[in-house]
């Protein structure tokens, strides 16, 4: 299998997925990167969280006058 290139809409590449294997031989040659191992995984799942409690606050700022109420399309206008 060889590496996986992915990319956004707009063609860009965001990521690489390589085979197990190849990560194998590069972790078994930089020990520091096995310490890492589940990190990235972990602070990604906590992010989407961390989002929504954000847009509940501000749904709540706005019910009492303290934020002005945005359109869906605000949010990408800046």
């Amino acid at each position: 299998m060889a590496l996986q290139y992915i990319s956004d809409t707009h063609g860009k590449t965001t990521a690489v997925v390589i085979p197990i294997k190849i990560w194998e031989i590069i972790t078994d040659k930089y020990q520091d990167l096995k310490k890492l191992e589940g990190t990235f995984a972990q602070n990604k799942a906590i992010e989407p969280l961390e989002d929504i409690e954000k847009s509940l606050k501000e749904m709540q700022r706005v019910k009492k006058g303290k934020l002005l109420k945005k359109t869906f399309v605000d949010s990408f206008q800046k």
